[in-house]
């Protein structure tokens, strides 16, 4: 239910794809993982027309009927899709830790079930950013910093080093050094 409500969002409105992360792999349903790939695969320029065309092209007949039963039965809210793609990888790591946890039974080789609960970690980390993204943050620090006379952190209490850095920022590491 959560697949095809999030599937229906982002038929509506393609950019949720950059801004929402989900990986085909964390939908349980086969139909829908083929379904977000082939989205993926049209990039942002794709309704549920034209994935439904593509699927159909590639004699995927079961997933093309489920792209209009998406469109039709789900209402999709826009405004949920965030929460969508959350429950949608919640749901990944349980069957993904229940694998592990059960393979893990049979060899009893907890080295193993470590590392294999770790790389689910792993896989959920990532370090990439669209161009779009990029350009969204910068815009916020551009609007925080017209309104905060520069300081778009923490302030230093240092002005003329508030100036140039525009305050302490999550993340950063600042080295500061002087003889």
């Amino acid at each position: 239910m959560i697949e095809r409500e999030y599937l229906a969002c982002v038929m509506r409105n393609p950019d949720l794809l950059a801004d929402v992360a989900v990986r085909s792999e964390q939908f349980e349903s086969p139909i829908n993982q083929l379904i977000y790939q082939t989205m993926m695969d049209l990039g942002q320029s794709f309704d549920a027309v034209l994935i439904n065309h593509r699927l159909f092209e590639q004699g995927e007949r079961e997933a093309a009927a489920r792209v209009l039963d998406i469109m039709n039965d789900c209402t999709g809210i826009q405004s949920n899709a965030g929460k969508y793609a959350v429950k949608i990888k919640e749901n990944y790591r349980k069957r993904k830790t229940q694998e592990i946890l059960q393979e893990g039974m049979e060899s009893l080789d907890t080295g193993a079930i470590v590392k294999s609960l770790m790389e689910i970690d792993q896989a959920e980390t990532d370090h990439e950013t669209t161009i779009q993204q990029a350009m969204g943050q910068a815009l916020q620090d551009m609007e925080i910093a017209s309104q905060t006379e520069g300081i778009r952190g923490i302030t230093t209490g240092l002005n003329r080093l508030d100036k140039h850095l525009g305050g302490w920022h999550k993340g950063d590491l600042c080295v500061i050094g002087a003889r």
